[in-house]
């Protein structure tokens, strides 16, 4: 007991959690309850030691053992949680099983936003659905994979500091991402033919993303990798042969499978989400999500209005999807759309 948080001598514990052992039962300030007792909690089980409800660390010890066995590849949990709780359970679960409780420990440190603790006291208290939900809806207009990006740009065993600067590079590096994507998909759409120039760069590159996982989930050097990548992708514009595309497809497939970032697949408000000019009927995506079924269908309208040089209409349109938080972009290759941002 302690090998795993450090916590060894029974009379240091005692004085460093003075404050916070109140159980006189205790024998021993390492003791913690299998079975607790109080009657207005909300669950009640009667049981040999009478009605009561079981300990928080029995709980996840019992639940473990009986849905993914014995042994655990890996346990993870934030770094509050290395003592006492995941000292406790490998104190219950080797005790029974006498075998490694877990092979590997993943224990991430705590989250900060601008050098801060972030708590709803201080008006910095962040959730998902506020940082991505359209403005329209009062939400920041985060696209959701820029958002992911920048959440596992930190290693996990350092502190992370979340910032606006970093989800505003973040949502660069997405966008980035994108075009590669798209050049790449574009070239072998059209049969390029070529050699291939920048297979062995990415190649090399598709490496030190895989070595930078293996190294402790090492995610700032795999992304500074993927983001090298991508730049390489784009500088090639419109001379990406066909040879070189598909080297850049696996290389992006291979960035996705290692850091989760979908950026080729059709994602609402990305450059992959276009409509062609003067064909209302030439979508190159299905929608994913409410907000991208009415832009596409929106699109459609403003199509169709342009082509019988309705422009009144068109700006009506347009007027429509700016006031969902959609940024509309015309260009010589069709429409492309976007969330829009508050950051």
């Amino acid at each position: 007991y302690g090998a795993l948080s450090g916590n060894l001598a029974a009379e240091s514990l005692e004085r460093g959690v003075r404050d916070v052992i109140r159980d006189e039962s205790k024998r021993d300030p390492r003791d913690f309850a299998l079975w607790k007792k109080d009657p207005g909690h909300l669950m009640q089980w009667y049981s040999p030691w009478g009605w009561g409800f079981p300990g928080w660390h029995i709980e996840c010890s019992v639940m473990s053992a009986h849905y993914l066995g014995e042994q655990l590849d890996i346990h993870a949990g934030g770094e509050d949680l290395i003592f006492p709780h995941h000292e406790c359970e490998i104190a219950q679960a080797e005790s029974l099983s006498g075998k490694p409780f877990a092979r590997h420990w993943v224990h991430t440190r705590f989250l900060q936003v601008e050098g801060e603790k972030m708590s709803k006291s201080k008006g910095n208290y962040l959730t998902v659905r506020d940082l991505i939900a359209p403005e329209a809806e009062g939400g920041r207009g985060v696209d959701p994979i820029a958002l992911r990006l920048t959440l596992v740009s930190g290693q996990y065993r350092k502190p992370f500091n979340f910032t606006f600067d970093t989800l505003k590079a973040s949502m660069k590096h997405v966008e980035r991402l994108r075009e590669a994507s798209a050049a790449a998909a574009q070239a072998i759409g059209r049969g390029s033919d070529g050699a291939d120039t920048i297979g062995p760069q990415l190649d090399s590159l598709a490496t030190d993303m895989e070595n930078a996982i293996l190294d402790d989930l090492n995610t700032p050097a795999a992304i500074a990798a993927a983001i090298e990548g991508a730049k390489l992708i784009n500088s090639e514009g419109e001379k990406l042969s066909g040879a070189s595309a598909a080297k850049a497809s696996d290389f992006l497939k291979s960035v996705d499978e290692l850091l989760g970032v979908p950026f080729h697949r059709s994602v609402p408000g990305s450059l992959t989400e276009r409509v062609k000019l003067g064909d209302s009927s030439s979508a190159t995506v299905t929608p994913v999500d409410p907000l991208a079924e009415q832009v596409e269908r929106l699109l459609k309208e403003r199509v169709k209005a342009r082509s019988a040089r309705d422009f009144k209409r068109a700006d009506a349109i347009r007027d429509k999807l700016d006031e969902l938080g959609v940024e509309v972009m015309d260009g010589a290759d069709g429409t492309t759309w976007r969330r829009k941002s508050s950051l």
